[in-house]
């Protein structure tokens, strides 16, 4: 299921990739609110770190981002994908939400190891005054041969099976991810997969990113 960290594949199907997409803040924290579909960091030893996304990056400034396809070779691909904020301007209130269609990760891996999902969404909501809310929901979705819950409970953590049966892990897939911040807002991912083991170097995948929070203003009156 593994996101292949496969490298210097990467590099052309990027370039292709930047044309659909606005480009996004670089930045250890993500902004609130905000959204993206995917965001790859490989890398191999002796070559260039490959780093793809964040894809379809909407914020309040453009709320509303897509792509018709994501294709990075031997480490990800899917179909219409798409990313929206939504700010009551009214209440305040937050609606976030990240969806991929027609997902394969670890191309280059067995069927046995990969993941397939039909559908990806996550949500992230929140109201001034209150704590913002998560949630990730799965549509056919397999890792390997093991069947993925529909309603995944907060960070999930599965093993991706390696390549031999019975074999060490190649690493590990969290679903619904939530991870509170400093400014009180809440990102919520819907798959986070870590491959840090192999010759081909390491990956981390980020499927579905939803930030939403920072809800200490008080909400507006109309």
């Amino acid at each position: 299921m593994k996101p292949r960290r496969t490298r210097g594949v990467v590099a052309a199907p990027l370039a292709v990739i930047a044309l659909m997409v606005m480009a996004a803040p670089t930045g250890a924290a993500e902004a609130s609110p905000s959204a993206f579909v995917a965001k790859i960091n490989a890398e191999v030893a002796g070559t260039p770190t490959t780093n793809v996304g964040p894809l379809a990056y909407a914020d309040k400034s453009k709320p509303e981002a897509s792509v018709d396809k994501i294709s990075v070779p031997n480490v990800l691909t899917a179909g219409q994908s798409s990313s929206k904020v939504e700010v009551d301007q009214a209440t305040g209130e937050q609606t976030v939400t990240s969806t991929l269609a027609e997902v394969r990760a670890g191309l280059r891996r067995p069927a046995a190891t990969g993941l397939r999902v039909s559908t990806l969404t996550t949500t992230c909501t929140a109201t001034p005054g209150g704590s913002p809310a998560g949630k990730v929901e799965i549509q056919s979705a397999q890792l390997g041969a093991v069947k993925l819950p529909e309603a995944p409970a907060p960070n999930t953590k599965l093993d991706i099976p390696g390549a031999v049966p019975g074999g060490p892990a190649l690493g590990t897939l969290v679903l619904n991810e939530q991870i509170p911040n400093s400014d009180g807002s809440l990102t919520v991912r819907a798959a986070h997969l870590s491959i840090a083991q192999g010759p081909l170097g390491t990956t981390e995948a980020v499927l579905g990113s939803a930030t939403c929070g920072d809800t200490s203003q008080p909400a507006r009156r109309a």
